[in-house]
């Protein structure tokens, strides 16, 4: 072989900190702690939306939503160039197993030479079909998979737009077992593709699992793994609102602690630490495969995710806003040639990571990119990094749009929803106030602070048009 291959492990909602290697104290993942023992730990990456549909785009395009014209969870804009496309016309073997979440299914999996999707549509659901074959009674899917029929653990909250009751997560033991489990498919595929592989060329492998996003449900015996009574509760579950933007109040009560006990969230987090840990036992098999087939030395492999997860974190679920737990992402680069294991601070942006590997394979790197590569620092070098990462999200069901800017001190978000008609912000000083809590936009003090961000959100957005 020439060009190397590439391994990359995606995971949905994973909290940038959740995992042994980066220091949590409860959760286990022994695998991605080999993996990291060897690899570049990008320990300041970000996303480019807390949102999946609009972070995958960016991840594969290179670009920041805005650009490539899809900030919310909707089809992928026709005309939108990625990467994987370049790495087909450089002669790579592009497969997707698991989580794509392109949409539509029939125009985006065209990107890809092989596809093994679970993407939450049954009829483009390689996992539903094999599951129609070899167990009918859980074939039945919701779009998140997890059966229709049998939810243990509902919560509702309330639109406070519409005034009504909506659900809004859900919890418990998945009812279908773990052999036959979506995360058990997706590294049999994975596992699969790796054996079976006797190409020439070298192959891209995405290998997407579709946790930890909820549902916040895992298979026995992985429902009893760890003890709710041992989960942190976040500082923060009770933060006030007073001085957030209203957009936080909705969520609050529709994905929020306003509807769920603090033993529910016990409850939830011991459910979302075993998926990781589920994720991470899977991480190894596909690893081990690598290395049985004699691909290892050859491959470069990468573990990220589209974005994080709040937890409880502001009184909030899920992700939709700018705090760190949301759009913090871990990174791991592992690379044989280059293999200096190492922690690095520098700021890097998702855009950034595929331009990268385009880099370190030795391919050009398409005009239209926006993102920038960090070589340098795969290859243990001197690398000055971002002086600031951006992100944005439309929400759609407050009619608004976020646009954010961190950088080593601040963090700062702006936005205009239908919540009153009126702009919005954020101001955290990171140093001081890592739990961002302080809202700092009104105080008269940082005025001159929040303009300097005003005016680099606008920089930002004209130069990257």
């Amino acid at each position: 072989m020439g060009k190397k291959n590439i391994l990359f492990f995606m995971t949905d909602q994973f909290q940038w900190n959740a995992s042994g290697y980066a220091g949590h104290p409860f959760v286990k993942t022994p695998n991605l702690d080999a993996l990291a023992a060897k690899s570049v730990n990008f320990t300041n990456a970000f996303c480019a939306s807390p949102v999946c549909v609009p972070a995958r785009i960016s991840l594969f395009s290179g670009q920041y939503p805005h650009k490539h014209g899809q900030p919310e969870n909707l089809p992928v804009k026709e005309g939108t160039r990625m990467f994987a496309e370049t790495l087909n016309d450089a002669g790579y073997h592009t497969a997707a197993v698991g989580k794509l979440h392109f949409m539509p299914p029939p125009r985006e999996i065209k990107r890809f030479k092989t596809v093994r999707l679970h993407d939450g549509y049954d009829e483009y659901s390689a996992y539903v079909e094999y599951l129609r074959k070899e167990k009918p009674e859980y074939a039945p899917l919701d779009m998140h998979a997890y059966p229709k029929q049998g939810k243990e653990g509902v919560l509702t909250g309330k639109n406070i737009i519409t005034g009504k009751e909506e659900e809004a997560i859900i919890f418990g033991t998945s009812k279908v077992p773990k052999e036959y489990f979506y995360t058990r498919f997706i590294s049999d595929e994975a596992v699969k593709f790796l054996k079976n592989y006797n190409e020439t060329n070298p192959f891209f492998l995405f290998v997407s699992f579709f946790g930890p996003h909820s549902p916040y449900m895992v298979p026995e015996p992985y429902d009893e793994l760890y003890n709710p009574d041992d989960m942190p509760v976040p500082l923060t579950v009770n933060e006030k609102l007073d001085s957030k933007p209203k957009s936080q109040h909705f969520r609050r009560n529709l994905w929020g602690m306003e509807h769920t006990s603090v033993e529910q969230l016990k409850k939830i987090t011991a459910l979302y630490y075993a998926h990781i840990t589920l994720i991470d036992e899977h991480i190894g098999r596909v690893v081990q495969a690598l290395k049985e087939n004699n691909l290892y030395d050859d491959t470069i492999i990468v573990f990220s995710a589209d974005h994080g997860e709040l937890l409880g974190n502001h009184g909030l679920f899920y992700k939709n806003h700018m705090y760190d737990e949301a759009t913090h992402i871990p990174l791991l680069i592992h690379d044989t040639a280059t293999e200096k294991p190492s922690k690095r601070e520098e700021l890097v942006s998702q855009i950034d990571i595929m331009p990268t590997l385009m880099d370190l394979t030795g391919l050009s790197i398409p005009e239209w990119n926006q993102g920038k590569s960090f070589r340098p620092a795969v290859e243990g070098k001197q690398y000055s990094g971002r002086e600031e990462v951006f992100f944005e999200i439309r929400n759609s069901e407050v009619d608004g749009y976020i646009s954010g800017c961190r950088d080593k001190e601040y963090l700062f978000s702006y936005e205009k929803n239908s919540l009153g008609n009126v702009f919005e912000g954020e101001l955290y000083d990171t140093r001081k106030d890592t739990a961002q809590v302080n809202n700092l936009y009104h105080r008269r003090e940082y005025s001159e602070k929040v303009s300097e961000f005003k005016n680099r959100l606008l920089n930002w957005f004209l130069e990257t048009q």
